[in-house]
Formats: structure tokens, sequence, C-alpha cells
């Protein structure tokens, strides 16, 4: 017996959580439902429903523009320790018909630190490639903190964003001095453990 759905509930595949403008709807939404309750004024159950309702319509979109998205990390052929170097990672969207709108790259490095790519659509079965400059201060091999692939699409009162889930396609990475490298990760997932060397 699978009991992939128990990991499936503990561990969904994308999360959402409300922004500041989102828990204000909410808590209007919830505010509007007790008056009307109590005052029996349908003007107030219509504006409790439409808020209700733009709630639902942001989580359908949201899922819409987000799924069927790959992430490839593209590394440079050599890295040097102590100089700035260009990092890449390609955002492919797979799906047909729809675009994708509104997409931030949340890049976690070393030291806690994170960074934001801001993209503002890929259409059906496009890619973009986004840049980021890193200086790797030592030599060695390295570990990426990870990428994650989030969204506010379309009103910005939620934030959905993947779970950190590694699915690595290629990781024969050697301590060569030149090398091409490509990590592939389903949407949102982060690329926790991908190491790369520096000389």
């Amino acid at each position: 017996m699978s009991f992939d759905w128990i990991r499936r509930l503990w561990r969904p595949r994308r999360t959402i959580w409300p922004t500041r403008d989102g828990w204000w709807s909410l808590f209007a939404a919830v505010g509007l439902g007790v008056a009307a309750v109590n005052t029996g004024n349908n003007l107030l159950y219509l504006l409790s429903s439409m808020l209700l309702a733009l709630v639902v319509v942001s989580g359908i979109l949201s899922e819409a523009v987000i799924r069927r998205l790959r992430l490839a990390l593209a590394l440079p052929d050599e890295l040097v320790a102590g100089q700035p170097t260009l990092l890449g990672a390609t955002l492919q969207n797979l799906k047909r018909w729809t675009p994708s709108y509104s997409i931030t790259l949340e890049l976690h490095e070393e030291g806690g630190t994170r960074r934001y790519i801001y993209v503002p659509r890929i259409p059906p079965g496009d890619a973009r490639l986004v840049t980021w400059e890193a200086t790797l201060l030592r030599r060695g091999r390295h570990r990426l903190g990870g990428v994650r692939i989030t969204t506010r699409f379309p009103f910005g009162i939620f934030l959905k964003a993947g779970q950190p889930t590694l699915r690595v396609s290629d990781d024969s990475c050697s301590l060569r001095r030149t090398r091409a490298c490509a990590f592939d990760a389903a949407a949102g997932d982060f690329l926790l453990g991908s190491e790369f060397p520096a000389y």
C-alpha cells in the first residue's frame, strides 16, 4: 500500500502564504462577513463574497503561472577564487499555451544572504536566462545555498513558492578546470547540495 498521499499532505509541492495586503484582505472579508450576519445587510454579504472570490481567483491564477517551470543552473567553464564571476540559471516555461507572469528567483547564498531576480514574463515554450555576480573567496568546493521560484501573481495578496526538493539530472562535476555542468530542478525546487569547484 502506498503512503505517498501522507507525504504529500505533510510536504506539499508548493506553499502559499498571505502578504501584508493579503492579511488585510482576509481580515476585511471576515469582518464584513461578521457584520453581514449581525445586520442582515445584503450589501455586506456581497462585499464579503467578492473578497473571498478574489482569494480563490488569486490561488488559481498563481498556480497556473508557476506550474510546469524548469530551472536549470548554468555554471561558467572556469571559476577563479577571489575574482567576480557570473553565475546563471535558465528558467523554462514548459506549458504549451499559458505564459508565466511575475516570476521571482530567490537565491540563497553562502552566509545566509538572499538575492532576488525578477522575471516579468515567460512566453509558453520559451526560456529566460538570468545571471548574477558572485565572488568565491577560497579555492575548493563550494555549496550553492539554493534557488527557489516564487510568484505574487496576480494581485500580490499571496506569495506562492516551491518546496525544497532536489532533483539533479547531472552531478558528474569533477575537479577538472574546464567542464560544463547543469543541474535541473522542478518548479520551485531548491538546488540543495549542488557543489562546484573553484580554482
